[in-house]
């Protein structure tokens, strides 16, 4: 699962440093922080800079987390369904009461 889990989040980092170097998306970004040379400009400039930094810095790791997430909650709903499949198949074979109480 690790090696999954390190080729998704590479392939994933990829295509978002791919996209956010495309010319329209550059464009977007710049456009975010609204027209130059109105109020706010500059600081709202700096906060997407910084977002951008804080990306940088730390998005391949939180998507390999998240990927970690996504493998695990697939695993546990396959095992649920195993062991639901299971019971209805007869494949365990619940207790009866009698079973369960102490004789008197």
């Amino acid at each position: 699962m690790r090696s999954f889990v390190e080729w998704a989040t590479r392939r994933t980092w990829g295509w978002l440093l791919w996209l956010n170097r495309r010319p329209w998306m550059r464009i977007a970004r710049r456009r975010a922080a609204g027209l130059e040379g109105r109020p706010g400009y500059e600081r709202a400039r700096a906060n997407i800079l910084a977002q951008e930094r804080f990306a940088r810095r730390h998005g391949r790791s939180i998507l390999r987390v998240l990927f970690w997430i996504l493998v695990v909650s697939i695993t546990f709903q396959l095992l649920t369904w195993l062991m639901v499949f299971a019971m209805n198949q007869g494949w365990f074979r619940l207790p009866q009461r009698d079973e369960i109480l102490p004789p008197e």
